[in-house]
């Protein structure tokens, strides 16, 4: 299996994820691969949230906002929160732990971050008599070379500021433990963000942290703490430079846009949650380039945001096949779903098909336009996650977008799993 460079058909457009879990994994700079990407990594300091796309996220970066980098993958390491708390861990002066693994999936590098091909850790550790965030990365051999090192308490080469999500009345578990990729629009440089006493941005020296679209503060006067947060800290949601829609893509579009979770995401855990069509997601965009993928409509013109529902349907081989009684019972689920011969002729729902030996079941999107004139449906692949979590844990409210060179899909939690619209 060859590896994507720029100018030839992605390595993501083949599988149905990114971070890309099934593909081989260079071990060190270029040399053999693994064979069995999965295996590999398991022994990231993520396990055993590794394969939950959730917790992390994956884009091909973009070089002075005028081309594409290399694909890059961030694993945030496993309990982040406990690992980067001041209060729990002391030894943060004289210890450096692993906040993330990261895996650039490319054979160029990623200079402004110092990521380099393969496997590279951050390193996170606090200096000072104020006990400061200091962070460096790390170009490694392979995934199991993610490991604490010993500092002095020197500053380190990036810059760490912490923001507390722009209210004073967030508590810790407001801030997801997630890692994101972000972007500095005045430098034109990617940049990390993450859980630690608040929410981390980790960025080269001279680079600024970014509001999103919607900006810092609540959308609504009047706003729940839960809405606040999921509006005020980054890692609930995720803004990102779009691929340009409907051809693979060397260049970045102009196209920036940002999902924001549903807040009551992480209650639901039962089916029958989401039957009449659950709305879990806001998406706000600067232009129309995805109004035909997706209904998007820009958001500043109209006061409200596109939104995302979900429904669920069932097993693959029956759900898109025009049977009457399964049709009575999905249509009695999901209200105004077109007929399923309809789906099974639609773009999402080919796309989905290609992937769908990797999940229980299929469900189904309704968007809804923020000009109010529009709705879509849209085929849902659903993984299922349980079987990976830990007892007692849970997996984050959180929506992302999920890189791919001819358009971006989304990604949201739905039970104890992943929902990829497409």
């Amino acid at each position: 299996m060859a590896f994507f460079t720029v100018g030839e058909v992605p390595l993501a457009a083949q599988h149905p994820e990114c971070p890309l879990h099934s593909v081989y994994l260079r071990s060190g700079r270029g040399e053999t691969p693994f064979v069995g990407g999965i295996a590999a990594l398991q022994s990231y300091p993520s396990k055993p949230i590794t394969e939950i796309a959730e917790f992390h996220d994956c884009q091909r970066l973009v070089l002075h906002g005028a081309t594409y980098g290399p694909l890059v993958a961030i694993f945030v390491s496993y309990h982040v929160d406990s690992l980067l708390s001041k209060t729990a861990d002391t030894a943060l002066a004289h210890r450096a732990v692993v906040a993330a693994t990261i895996y650039d999936y490319d054979t160029i590098p990623y200079p402004p971050l110092g990521i380099r091909p393969g496997f590279n850790c951050l390193h996170v550790w606090t200096s000072g008599t104020n006990g400061a965030y200091q962070a460096a990365i790390k170009p490694v051999p392979g995934p199991g070379d993610c490991k604490p090192l010993p500092v002095s308490g020197q500053a380190g080469p990036l810059t760490v500021e912490v923001s507390g999500g722009g209210d004073p009345s967030f508590q810790p578990k407001d801030f997801p433990p997630v890692a994101r990729w972000e972007w500095d629009a005045r430098t034109e440089t990617q940049y990390i963000g993450l859980r630690c006493d608040g929410w981390c941005t980790i960025r080269p020296h001279g680079t600024h942290r970014q509001a999103g679209l919607v900006g810092q503060g609540p959308p609504l006067a009047g706003a729940t703490i839960l809405e606040r947060a999921r509006y005020g800290i980054p890692g609930w949601g995720d803004e990102q430079v779009l691929a340009p829609p409907g051809g693979w893509a060397t260049v970045p579009s102009t196209t920036r846009a940002e999902i924001v979770p549903a807040t009551d995401l992480e209650t639901l855990n039962d089916e029958s949650a989401f039957h009449g069509w659950h709305h879990v997601a806001d998406v706000y965009i600067r232009d129309d380039s995805y109004r035909n993928k997706y209904g998007f409509t820009p958001t500043w013109a109209h006061g409200s945001p596109n939104q995302v529902f979900l429904c669920p349907g069932g097993p693959l081989p029956t759900v898109l096949h025009p049977n009457a009684v399964l049709a009575k019972t999905i249509a009695e689920q999901c209200p105004g779903l077109p007929a399923a011969r309809e789906l099974a002729a639609d773009r999402s729902c080919k796309d989905a098909v290609k992937y769908a030996e990797l999940v229980d079941v299929v469900w189904f999107a309704k968007i809804t336009a923020a000009a109010g004139n529009r709705t879509q449906f849209h085929c849902v692949l659903r993984r299922d996650h349980s079987l990976l979590l830990p007892p007692g844990e849970t997996i984050p409210g959180t929506a992302r977008w999920r890189w791919v060179a001819n358009d971006e899909t989304i990604w949201v939690r739905c039970m104890f799993g992943c929902c990829q619209v497409y």
